[in-house]
């Protein structure tokens, strides 16, 4: 799992990288094309049923990282779906946010970690 963590990274940093310089070289750009196309038919396209922006690299990414035992907060609107529509998830951060909420080096250098704490549970 490790490995595999390790490899999504470096795919997917490499997958952005690509993405932004690819055009650079003359050689590389059709296939830059090709990645920029694939990325936005990712976001648009798979983004019609898990969100706009989705992107698989990631969700795999999310799964390795979550059976790895790392609790990634979500850091944009569609990961924050994600979270809000499993329970699980969402009991999980709760609980890590009480626990940060509680902690003497985050007390007063955080102000939302005291209200995520004391949001309700979301449905």
């Amino acid at each position: 799992m490790k490995i595999l963590n390790l490899g999504l990274f470096v795919l997917h940093t490499s997958w952005i990288a690509f993405n932004c310089l690819g055009w650079a070289w003359r050689r590389t750009r059709r296939w830059q094309l090709l990645t920029l196309t694939l990325t936005a038919l990712s976001w648009f396209g798979l983004g019609i049923w898990y969100g706009w922006g989705y992107c698989p690299f990631t969700d795999w990414h999310w799964q390795v990282r979550s059976r790895l035992g790392y609790a990634d907060p979500p850091s944009s609107t569609t990961s924050t779906e994600r979270v809000v529509s499993d329970p699980e998830r969402t009991a999980r951060f709760k609980r890590e946010a009480q626990i940060l909420a509680a902690s003497p080096v985050s007390r007063g250098s955080c102000p939302l970690a005291g209200s995520l704490a004391s949001e309700p549970a979301l449905e």
